[in-house]
Parts: structure tokens; C-alpha cells; sequence
């Protein structure tokens, strides 16, 4: 069973998955995410950046129905995403949580360094809050949080240290449990 916390987080994260607010993680919401990112990267939906991100996204879809769609309905209820969470969180026991983050959301990170100079600024940052619909975020307090080494900006290695924070630690104050906005 997921602690509380951890509940409280995926349950968040699960809103954040149901863009459209029907109770339901359908592939609907995924597209939605796709033409929320490619609109505030400037990506265009007729070039060839688009069609991949496009079939990643669609990929990641796929793969989380996988795991999650229990009914086989083509959606995924709450229910059915913190049971999904719970077997991914009890299956990466004794892994090493930043190279497991790495590996599953190492290309967003790429997608949200736009300038790709492997580095998210707080411009960035603004961005990816955007693009999930934390309008309520102040920024600049909650960046200064997630910049582990104070430099400025979040590296891939403080990212994958934060996405670790969120998705597997059962700290209340590890940082990264600001990644994405109040829960």
C-alpha cells in the first residue's frame, strides 16, 4: 500500500493526466499534453517533430495502459492508476531511483530544455508549469527550491534527483515534491 503522501502525489499527478477533468486518464489527455507542449515550444503540427513527439507520447500511452488499464476499457481510472503506482513503486525497490528516472523521462527533460544547452531555466520552468496547468505556481520561490546546487538553473542530474523525490521518496520536504505545483 502507497503512503499517504505517495498517494497524495500520484493522486495529484493523476489530475494532472486528466486534462479535460472527467475522472479519466484517456488518450485524449495525452494528445492534449502533446498540443500543449509542441504550442508552447513552437513546434508546428505538420513537421516532423511533431509526428515523433506525437508518437512517443503515444507510446508512453500505450505502455501505461499496459500497466494500468485493468477493465482494458482504453482509459484509466484513479483507482487504477494508484494501484499502477503502487506496483511501480513497490517494483523499483533497490533500484537506483535517479538512473530509473533517467531512463523513463530522460527525453522530457530534452524537450523541456529548449535551448538545449542541458540546462532548465526558470523561463523553462514557467513553461512546463504551463503546459501542465499550474497557472498558481510562484515560480521564481518554487525554482530557487528545485535548484539543488543553487546555481540557477536545474541540470539533467537535479532533475532525475527531483523526479526520484517525487515519484519514490516519502520525504514531505524532499524538493522535488514541488515539481509539479501543490498537491
Amino acid at each position: 500500500m502507497l503512503s499517504q503522501l505517495l498517494e497524495r502525489k500520484y493522486t495529484h499527478l493523476f489530475d494532472i493526466y486528466d486534462s479535460d477533468n472527467n475522472g479519466w486518464i484517456e488518450a485524449a489527455d495525452y494528445m492534449h499534453h502533446v498540443k500543449m507542449v509542441t504550442e508552447v515550444r513552437g513546434i508546428p503540427a505538420d513537421s516532423p517533430a511533431y509526428k515523433q513527439f506525437e508518437e512517443d507520447t503515444m507510446v508512453r500511452w500505450e505502455q501505461l495502459c499496459g500497466i494500468a488499464d485493468r477493465d482494458g476499457d482504453g482509459r484509466i481510472s484513479r483507482q487504477e492508476y494508484l494501484e499502477s503506482a503502487e506496483v511501480r513503486y513497490y517494483m523499483s525497490k533497490g533500484e537506483d531511483l535517479v538512473a530509473h528516472c533517467e531512463v523513463e523521462y530522460g527525453s522530457l527533460f530534452d524537450l523541456f530544455d529548449t535551448d538545449g544547452n542541458g540546462y532548465i531555466t526558470v523561463e523553462e520552468y514557467r513553461d512546463i508549469t504551463k503546459i501542465f496547468g499550474l497557472e498558481d505556481v510562484d515560480h521564481a520561490a518554487v525554482f530557487a527550491r528545485l535548484d539543488l546546487d543553487g546555481d540557477g538553473t536545474i541540470s539533467r542530474e537535479e532533475m532525475m534527483q527531483l523526479l526520484a523525490d517525487f515519484f519514490y521518496r516519502n520525504d514531505p520536504d524532499a524538493p522535488g515534491n514541488l515539481l509539479f505545483g501543490q498537491f
